[in-house]
């Protein structure tokens, strides 16, 4: 979960960026993609 309620706050171009929870989404991706590697 991540707060706010928009679908798109990793998209640094519009008004509801969210830095951190842009960096925390890409922390878990990162970490999920290493995962399948294994």
């Amino acid at each position: 979960m991540y707060p706010g309620d928009q679908h798109y706050f990793a998209e640094s171009s519009l008004p509801f960026y969210d830095a951190d929870a842009t960096a925390l989404l890409l922390q878990r991706v990162l970490e999920f993609l290493r995962r399948l590697n294994d």
